[in-house]
């Protein structure tokens, strides 16, 4: 590691990066280069996201209560759980509650 080479890092609170709007997903990109995406989202209430994986993706709760349907199989997420999904999954992100979630490209 070089000298200085992290004097520019600014430190933040992922939960303060992100505000939630009535009646949708507010999707927030942190990261967006050639090797990876670093995504935040904010689900409000009753909302529901159907993805397809392009590539294996890390998910981890932020906030809230988030429900992660996986081959008709349901998994519910509390702050600081974390799930993979692999590449070339359909699964869906449905928002029982209001719900901050943020999800890294791996591929």
């Amino acid at each position: 590691m070089k000298e200085n080479e992290f004097d520019h890092l600014v430190p933040f609170n992922l939960q303060k990066e992100i505000s939630y709007a009535s009646n949708t997903v507010v999707q927030r990109t942190i990261i967006d280069n050639a090797s990876r995406i670093v995504q935040l989202m904010a689900f409000d209430y009753g909302k529901v996201l159907a993805i397809k994986s392009n590539c294996t993706q890390f998910h981890i709760l932020i906030e809230g209560k988030a429900e992660m349907v996986i081959d008709e199989i349901s998994t519910y997420l509390q702050p600081g759980d974390s799930i993979i999904v692999p590449t070339d999954t359909d699964y869906t992100l449905e928002a029982n509650e209001k719900f901050k979630i943020l999800t890294i490209n791996l591929e």
